[in-house]
């Protein structure tokens, strides 16, 4: 009896660490790679997939995958994403499937933030480089997550899903990557969905990708196993080479970007007050230039203001803009108002309310304007 009762206690270690390791960091750590099934705080249970090699100095991209209705149960869960999992995890992602507290994901996106803020507590995440995709009713709420905190995610997938956009939301998209994936005889959610949410997207400024395959389906495991194949590369492809360029603010196109050259007697001239973007391409992880690139350059009201101002943005390593970057004196990424004197009016150097933004940069517009009469 005893060594029944120690083999049963043994049994209960082991299915208290499968299932809750997330009151242990140090239990986190010693997974350094592998899938695993585990529960969050806030009781959700998710399949969890972590990169060999992963490194905490170096951080990893992160792929949220939700399922649609009818997923059973947790294993359920863990079977219908294991194959995909496996492949997201040797393209370099740390991935994490939860399974819904429910049917489905309804009104669930506060859980899924809990969620995802608990894996930020034990492994380094890289802003921005986090993507989600979901199938079906899961890709609703992926997008509504994902729309939800553009600070984190970069891009998202569509498989088999109807994406409810409206007005207000798609103007969130206009940074955001989209693979929107669609069997072209799926019975339950037609392919005109697919279409119209790609075309609305991409009248938003978003980057989209829209592969139709010839199928009669809308089964989950059919999806994960022709989507593997074409969202996971555009995926990692994405966050690799364009989910945080900062080279390229609001793709030139959000601003009136002029020339370094000549920009102060520009100013003088016609009596106008500039705005200056400091940046570096080394500023990836600098929440200044997240703050920038991915809520300020594409809000309208702010384009609307900078139409206002000469504009200039100047690389501060690089040696292109070595006079320019001197002038201005200012040594981290940073919003600038300036005169046509190079005197720096007012420096935005950290996050702040686009409201009082937009406020800050009228008064010292106008300052600037009437120092030249």
């Amino acid at each position: 009896m005893k060594r029944l009762a120690a083999l049963a206690l043994v049994c209960c270690l082991i299915l208290c660490l499968a299932t809750a390791l997330h009151a242990d960091k140090k239990s986190y750590k010693k997974m350094s790679s592998g899938t695993f099934s585990l529960k969050s705080k806030g009781g959700i249970d998710f399949y969890l997939g972590v990169p060999k090699g992963y490194n905490p100095s170096k951080g990893s991209p992160f792929m949220l995958c939700l399922h649609g209705d009818g997923i059973r149960d947790a294993n359920d869960n863990k079977n219908v994403w294991s194959s995909w999992v496996a492949s997201a995890v040797s393209a370099g992602f740390v991935v994490c499937a939860p399974k819904s507290p429910g049917q489905n994901w309804a009104g669930g996106t506060r859980a899924l933030t809990g969620l995802i803020e608990e894996l930020e507590d034990i492994y380094k995440l890289n802003i921005r480089q986090y993507v989600a995709i979901g199938h079906s009713s899961g890709a609703s709420v992926i997008y509504q997550l994902v729309l939800g905190d553009t600070k984190r995610f970069s891009a998202f997938g569509s498989m088999g899903g109807r994406l409810q956009v409206n007005e207000a939301d798609v103007k969130k998209a206009g940074n955001l990557g989209a693979y929107i994936f669609h069997f072209t005889g799926d019975p339950i959610v037609g392919v005109n969905f697919a279409k119209t949410a790609a075309q609305q997207l991409k009248s938003a400024g978003a980057t989209v990708e829209l592969k139709e395959e010839q199928m009669n389906s809308h089964a989950i495991e059919h999806y994960l196993a022709a989507g593997s194949k074409v969202i996971i590369p555009w995926m990692l492809e994405w966050v690799r080479k364009k989910a945080r360029i900062l080279t390229d603010p609001g793709n030139d196109t959000n601003l009136p970007w002029g020339s370094v050259l000549g920009f102060y007697d520009k100013l003088k001239t016609e009596k106008k007050a500039g705005l200056v973007f400091l940046y570096s391409p080394k500023d990836k992880d600098n929440k200044t230039a997240i703050w920038l690139r991915w809520e300020v350059f594409p809000d309208d009201d702010f384009k609307e203001a900078a139409g206002e101002f000469i504009c200039m943005k100047v690389d501060y390593a690089n040696d292109s803009y070595k006079d320019a970057y001197k002038d201005l004196r200012v040594k981290s990424c940073a919003l600038l108002v300036v005169d046509g004197n190079m005197k720096v009016v007012k420096k935005y150097t950290k996050p702040l309310d686009i409201s009082k933004l937009l406020k800050d940069m009228k008064k010292y517009r106008e300052k600037v304007e009437k120092s030249y009469k």
